[in-house]
């Protein structure tokens, strides 16, 4: 739990750099899905935040899921190459 925790920390600081404020996150276990395959089990957990000024899912309100072939996911842009590179080297520097 510790290390999503720092993934979390990690998350709104690099995002915040950039102008996206995330208050508030929620940390979920999503369950285990590798066990309906038999695959070896894994630490599975997403990490939900949403940015103040958010237009699709607006701040305030319970996030929900779209279908997947709804438009809703049209422009959204997924973290940088860069992003990922800041984002693990916070949790380096804050890992112990």
């Amino acid at each position: 739990m510790k290390v999503v925790a720092i993934g979390t920390k990690a998350l709104k600081e690099v995002l915040g750099k950039q102008g996206i404020e995330i208050p508030y996150t929620n940390n979920q276990d999503n369950g285990n899905w590798a066990t309906l395959r038999n695959q070896p089990k894994s630490l599975h957990i997403h990490i939900y935040g949403r940015a103040k000024n958010s237009i699709k899912q607006v701040f305030g309100q319970a996030i929900y899921a779209p279908d997947p072939n709804s438009t809703f996911y049209d422009n959204n842009e997924p973290l940088s190459p860069q992003d990922i590179l800041d984002i693990q080297k916070y949790i380096d520097e804050h890992i112990q």
